[in-house]
């Protein structure tokens, strides 16, 4: 498992992110402030300013630290992985980095439905490079006539967004009724019907 902050030896700027984590997390976003955030983090409020101008600033590099640790090794290798064994060991590693990092996932599409800027930075960075290069692999996918002719930028969509909301679903309000449901086996339903669909075949 990635961490997302290095555990040993902390420097102070990751003793400000880790403090901003855990009181945006208790507190939420609008509540926290940058002095208390000092306080937990056991730094000047002056040493907070050094390294970011404003709250949203610490909550865009918290994103920033997720992002970079998000699972790339399918994407990486899908030359040298048929179209479903790509889509299940795609959909199984982000399920686990999600699930890992529910919380923080949680914490940033909360603040954006009210934050604009910080909405449009999300999806610059977050949603839209991941669509670009999902939707590259598909593209090679239908160049060698391995998947059938389709929009790319909707089917992305598709499979990142079913798979945050299995994800919010099974680790939020439902996750007493979805506890005996295994993200590998989603993962595989969710790989054939994307692949397959759900009409019989034509014979």
């Amino acid at each position: 498992m990635q961490e997302i902050f290095t555990i040993e030896q902390p420097s102070k700027k990751e003793q400000i992110l880790k403090a901003s984590l855990d009181i945006f997390s208790k507190k939420g976003f609008p509540q926290a402030t940058m002095r208390e955030i000092a306080k937990k983090a056991d730094v000047s409020l002056g040493l907070i300013y050094f390294y970011f101008k404003s709250k949203d600033e610490i909550l865009k590099e918290i994103f920033n630290r997720i992002n970079s640790a998000f699972p790339k090794e399918e994407i990486d290798n899908s030359n040298n992985m048929p179209p479903k064994e790509f889509i299940r060991a795609f959909c199984e590693s982000h399920f686990r980095f999600m699930s890992r990092n529910f919380k923080h996932f949680m914490l940033l599409l909360t603040e954006s439905m009210d934050n604009t800027k910080l909405g449009e930075f999300l999806f610059i960075n977050g949603m839209q490079k991941g669509v670009e290069d999902i939707g590259k692999i598909l593209q090679d996918y239908q160049n060698k006539s391995k998947i059938r002719k389709m929009n790319n930028e909707f089917m992305t969509y598709t499979l990142l967004n079913t798979i945050f909301m299995f994800v919010i679903f099974k680790e939020g309000p439902f996750k007493k009724f979805l506890k005996d449901k295994s993200y590998e086996e989603y993962a595989e339903h969710l790989s054939d019907v994307l692949l397959n669909g759900i009409l019989p075949k034509a014979e």
